[in-house]
C-alpha cells in the first residue's frame, strides 16, 4: 500500500487490509484503513453506506474489549447510515434505531453482499449477528439457510470445524435439506476437507491478490 500509492485499486486493497486487521481485533488499525477507503471511494459492489454500517461494527466490537468512547462513535456511525437510508427511502422515516438495529435483516443484506464479493470473515461476522437477531426473536423460518450460508462463508475462510459447527445448526433446524445433507457428507470425507482447507482458501486468496496487486 505504501509503495504504490497511486494504484487505480488501492481502495479495494486498502478495504482488504481493514477486513482482516478487523479479524484480528485491530480494530484502530482497521478504522484508519476504512477512514482511507471512504476518502478514496467504496470499492464496488460497496457503497459509502455500506462502509459506514462497516465503521459502526469496528467501533462496536471494540467498545465491547475496550474502554473508551468507542460505543458512541459506534452509534453514530450507525445512525448516519440509518438517516441516509431513510433520505434513499430504502427505510420508512419512522424507523427507529432500535427497531433497525435489532432487525436480522439490516446485518443479512451486507452479509449476503460481503459473501458474494468474496469477503468471507466479514460475511460471517454479518450473518452471526443476524442469526442472533432472528433467535432473538424466534422467527425460525429463515434460520438454517442463514446457518448454512455462515457454515460456507466460514468454510470459504479455510475454518473448517467451525463451519461444521454452523451446519449441525442448521442440520439441527432443517435436517432432510438436501443441499445441507450433501455438503455435511462431502464435509465428512477426509480427503475432501483436507483439499478444502488446503486448495479452496488459498487459491481464493492468492487469485484476489494477483487481481489486487499492480502488474509490472
Amino acid at each position: 500500500i505504501v509503495n504504490f500509492p497511486s494504484y487505480a485499486r488501492l481502495n479495494a486493497v486498502c478495504f482488504q487490509a481493514c477486513i482482516i486487521l478487523k479479524s484480528l481485533h485491530n480494530f484502530k488499525q482497521a478504522a484508519a484503513y476504512l477512514e482511507k477507503v471512504l476518502s478514496l471511494g467504496p470499492p464496488p459492489p460497496y457503497t459509502a453506506v455500506d462502509l459506514m454500517f462497516v465503521m459502526g461494527r469496528i467501533y462496536q466490537e471494540w467498545s465491547e474489549e475496550e474502554d473508551g468512547n468507542y460505543e458512541q462513535t459506534s452509534h453514530k456511525a450507525f445512525m448516519r447510515v440509518m438517516m441516509a437510508l431513510k433520505t434513499e427511502e430504502v427505510l420508512p422515516s419512522l424507523t427507529g434505531f432500535d427497531d433497525w438495529m435489532g432487525d436480522a435483516i439490516t446485518w443479512c443484506s451486507l452479509a449476503e453482499k460481503c459473501s458474494a464479493a468474496g469477503h468471507y470473515a466479514l460475511a460471517s461476522d454479518f450473518f452471526s449477528e443476524s442469526i442472533k437477531r432472528y433467535e432473538d426473536e424466534d422467527h425460525h423460518a429463515p434460520l438454517a439457510q442463514l446457518w448454512f450460508e455462515l457454515a460456507k462463508c466460514r468454510a470459504r475462510a479455510g475454518k473448517m470445524e467451525q463451519a461444521k459447527k454452523a451446519l449441525e445448526r442448521a442440520l439441527q433446524i432443517s435436517p432432510e435439506d438436501e443441499r445441507m445433507v450433501g455438503v455435511w457428507t462431502e464435509w465428512e470425507d477426509p480427503n475432501h476437507v483436507f483439499e478444502t482447507q488446503r486448495k479452496l482458501p488459498i487459491k481464493k486468496f492468492v487469485a484476489k491478490l494477483a487481481e489486487l496487486l499492480p502488474q509490472k
